[in-house]
């Protein structure tokens, strides 16, 4: 094999290993469903569901991800999730229930709010119900989300 057809095939092998390792990631969620059930007692409907729904909603994020970063490139769209990551975090460390908090990206004209609904305890540890909306480039998404505080301190998705 020539040396210029070595760095088009290395390249596509490259390519190959990381849609491997993203799409099996993605794939081997349900070989964790007994462990999950043990774990938490949740039942086996409860967990196949929620991995259903996980799988629909990254199905229909795609087109809209994709969209997002075309229009604005990626760079913009992970700052903009960092932005949205940081909004986050001091919402749910620092904010009482009902309050809000707005988060916006001047280069994007992305935006967005997060609503802290409710502050409980589970498994001892302290959780918050949020309600975050955003939008980008013509779409938006209204969506809930719990989130428990971890014992060093970050804040980790919970439902």
């Amino acid at each position: 094999m020539s040396p210029s057809a070595r760095a088009p095939l290395a390249i596509a092998i490259a390519a190959a290993a990381v849609y491997a390792l993203a799409f099996g990631l993605r794939q081997a969620q349900p070989l964790f469903i007994g462990a999950l059930n043990s774990h938490t007692g949740i039942g086996y409907a409860a967990i196949s569901l929620a991995f259903g729904v996980a799988q629909l909603v990254w199905g229909f994020a795609q087109p809209v991800a994709g969209a997002v970063s075309d229009r604005f490139g990626p760079r913009r769209v992970m700052i903009g999730g960092a932005m949205l990551l940081a909004a986050a975090n001091s919402a749910l460390d620092g904010l009482p229930d009902g309050a809000t908090t707005h988060w916006s990206n001047d280069k994007t004209g992305a935006k967005g709010d997060l609503t802290l609904r409710a502050t409980y305890q589970e498994g001892g540890q302290r959780c918050r119900d949020m309600q975050v909306e955003n939008s980008a480039g013509g779409f938006s998404n209204r969506s809930v989300v719990s989130m428990c505080k971890q014992p060093d301190g970050a804040w980790k998705l919970m439902r």
